[in-house]
């Protein structure tokens, strides 16, 4: 049977245990949603004179929140702007509005003030771009057990900075921009919140029970308040998706490559060469050397990236197509190097492997006197 034919596309995948030059991009970006009486549109603010002065006085500490980041800034806050004189916010997913969201280029997206009801639909959406239409996204969202990797469930009730007191929904821009603004190398644990005098209180069995159950929460050491955890809503895992899919900085890694992977094979490789084997070295080539650079940027662990043409997809693609040799053979009585430097018409199969590297969260010291 014939298969539809659609736009040429590229799909990558990441598999726990063996995941299954191109430049090394930075993430950090987020967009925020607003619901505003006076203004509408799509703002880029970096800093915050760039924040529209027409905004509401609540609206525009949204974005000075997510502004503040981590260790720095976000790359850039997207403020998206929907007018509307409600009291109380409520969202439309089949508006103009979020279309334009799925055109747009974000890596984290929240909704301040949003209720239980529309966070479960967002997170919904979040699902969706993802799984569906590749749109590589992470969601900060009140109280939503998703248990998925892309969510990521902000569920402190309270924290207070001065005589300011904020609620869940209330939060999550500053929860946002403190994600975007950690370097990738590193992890937002324990990440400190230093304008904060209280936050929740639970004890520690209370905390590890939270944690558990997919929970990103804050923490007071008696000190000051930090994340206790950079932990996205993942609980259940299985073989092909582990514990360290439960990690925001991992899946912000493997975010980051299959978007730095995908650009560049559509902006410099698709179309625009034929497919032999030997072009399909060159892209497996690039495809190394960028993961080398990742390596030398202590994202991938040192000398554990390889490529190659995947066997068994491509035997697989040549047993559907009915291929056989000048001689006759067919794929089952090909060797390797045949099956290898196959014609495979307009599609390539191949299959790499690293190794992402983890930031130091626990550690053990037996000390002996």
């Amino acid at each position: 049977m014939a298969k539809n034919m659609g736009l040429p596309s590229i799909d990558i995948t990441f598999k726990e245990q063996g995941i299954s030059r191109i430049g090394r991009s930075e993430r950090g970006i987020v967009a925020l949603l607003l619901q505003d009486k006076n203004v509408e549109g799509t703002f880029n603010v970096y800093n915050i004179g760039q924040i529209p002065k027409e905004l509401s006085e609540k609206n525009k500490e949204q974005v000075e929140l997510a502004l503040k980041g981590y260790v720095r800034s976000p790359r850039k806050v997207i403020v998206v702007v929907e007018k509307s004189d409600a009291v109380k916010l409520t969202l439309d997913l089949t508006s103009p509005t979020f279309k334009e969201l799925e055109t747009l280029r974000w890596d984290f997206f929240t909704v301040p003030f949003i209720e239980k009801e529309d966070a479960e639909k967002v997170s919904t959406w979040i699902k969706n771009q993802n799984d569906n239409y590749k749109k590589r996204c992470q969601a900060i969202l009140p109280n939503v057990k998703a248990d998925y990797e892309k969510i990521i469930n902000y569920t402190i009730e309270e924290v207070r900075s001065g005589e300011k007191t904020y609620k869940t929904n209330e939060y999550l821009s500053r929860i946002a921009g403190l994600i975007a603004g950690t370097p990738m190398q590193i992890a937002v644990t324990y990440a400190p919140l230093p304008e904060l005098d209280y936050c929740t209180v639970y004890n520690k069995e209370e905390l590890t029970e939270k944690i558990g159950q997919g929970e990103f929460i804050l923490m007071n050491d008696g000190e000051k308040i930090k994340v206790a955890r950079g932990i996205n809503s993942l609980t259940t895992t299985n073989e092909t998706k582990g514990d360290s899919f439960r990690k925001i900085k991992i899946i912000s890694i493997m975010d980051a490559m299959a978007d730095d992977i995908e650009q560049t094979a559509e902006d410099s490789y698709l179309g625009k060469y034929a497919n032999t084997y030997d072009n399909k070295c060159l892209l497996m080539s690039a495809i190394l050397g960028y993961m080398e650079i990742l390596e030398n940027d202590s994202l991938l662990q040192p000398k554990m990236s390889s490529i190659g043409i995947d066997l068994d997809a491509q035997k697989a693609f040549l047993d559907s197509m009915g291929y056989k040799t000048a001689d006759g053979r067919t794929p089952d009585e090909m060797d390797l190097s045949e099956i290898k430097e196959a014609d495979t018409k307009d599609k390539v199969y191949i299959a790499a492997r690293c190794k992402i590297l983890d930031a130091i969260e626990e550690i053990y010291l037996p000390i002996t006197i």
